[in-house]
Formats: structure tokens, sequence, C-alpha cells
């Protein structure tokens, strides 16, 4: 598979799947001390800030908004840059270089609200990676 690729390539990529792998650890710490967290909080809006808290820190969000299920909610999880697409309750208070992903919760068909993430990072929230 790493065959003809020099030293510089296959030290590149050993770099990069150890960066990935690092990732994925610290994520899966990261859910494990959420799901803990959401888990002793004794009641349902206990655990929806827990969620909101945990979400923001494991994909690295720098601010965090749980909208109330009483307005309109995507369909599915939709990413966008700056306001612009952005649920018009937090949409001001995006910054135009920012990206953001609203995510809607539900259970058992009963919408909790949205969660909404914003990163300075340019595109930091893929649509193939909501997949």
């Amino acid at each position: 598979m790493l065959t003809g690729l020099s030293d510089e390539q296959r030290a590149a990529r050993r770099e990069l799947v150890t960066a990935v792998a690092r990732r994925q650890r610290e994520v899966a710490e990261a859910l494990g001390a959420a799901f803990a967290a959401m888990s002793a909080a004794p009641e349902p809006d206990g655990v929806l800030r827990e969620l909101t808290s945990h979400a923001a820190r494991v994909l690295r969000a720098e601010r965090s908004w749980l909208l109330p299920p009483d307005g309109p909610a995507p369909p599915r999880p939709v990413t966008g840059a700056g306001g612009r697409g952005a649920p018009s309750a937090v949409a001001p208070d995006i910054p135009s270089a920012w990206s953001w992903l609203a995510l809607p919760l539900s259970c058992r068909g009963t919408s909790l609200g949205v969660l909404v993430l914003c990163s300075p990072v340019r595109d930091a929230y893929q649509e193939a990676e909501l997949v």
C-alpha cells in the first residue's frame, strides 16, 4: 500500500494516521464522560444541558445554544458559515467567518429543540461527516 512513496511521504502518512487515532481516542474518552454526566443528571433539562456542554467540547465549538422546541427545526443536521441559513434565533450572534452546525434533537418523535454549535474554524463542520 505504501510502496512507491518516498520516505517523506511515508512519514507524513504515519503522522496523519497517528493524529487521526489520537483524535478518535479523545472523542471516545469525551463521549464516555458525556454519557456518565448525562446519566447522572436527575431531570431531562439537566440531560440537555450536559449534552449541550459536552457536544461543544467534543466538536470543538466556541459557542453553543440549545434552542427550545417551539421554533422551526431543520429536518436533518445542517451546516453553514456566518449567520446565513442558521436558525433565526442565533443567526445574528454568529460571526460571518465562523462555521455552524444545527442538530435537531428528538425523542420518540417529540422535538426537544435544536442544538447549535459554532466554531471560528472555517468549514469546521462538514455535511459529509453528518451522514
